[in-house]
């Protein structure tokens, strides 16, 4: 997770995470942390939470099980741009988010021979993975 956390987020941001120890070692790699305890019963500190991605994670999860009942790896990031959409435009999926999704369409187009040319690429650039459950921990 340090790794992830490193390769992807800009040094000097803050970071808010429950207290597993892979987090504990961030300000060494220029990040601040804050966490709560949860196994203490610590879930909200002044503004130190993770009900946020929590409740972003457990959207994910639904739509897995409930839209789409499997997700393609080649895709993944795809699957997860659509909930980042869904999350940050808030409750409800009424016309006005159909609405909004048309006009952000509006001059974009990626053909299929594209859409699996990038499968192709992003499959070559993955490590072999084994699939997991959802809720399953992650290998060591």
């Amino acid at each position: 997770m340090r790794q992830a956390v490193i390769d992807n987020v800009e040094p000097g941001s803050l970071i808010y995470s429950d207290g597993h120890s892979a987090y504990l070692s961030l300000p060494r790699y220029r990040f601040s942390h804050e966490w709560v305890n949860h196994s203490a019963g610590e879930y909200v500190r002044d503004q130190v939470t993770t009900n946020g991605i929590e409740s972003f994670w457990a959207l994910l999860k639904r739509g897995y099980t409930g839209i789409f009942h499997c997700m393609s790896w080649d895709h993944m990031h795809r699957y997860v741009d659509e909930f980042v959409y869904r999350y940050n435009i808030g409750p409800g999926n009424g016309f006005k988010t159909i609405a909004n999704t048309f006009l952000r369409m509006v001059g974009e187009r990626l053909t299929y021979a594209r859409l699996v040319a990038l499968g192709r690429i992003r499959r070559e650039q993955l490590k072999p993975v084994r699939a997991r459950e959802w809720g399953e921990p992650a290998p060591a």
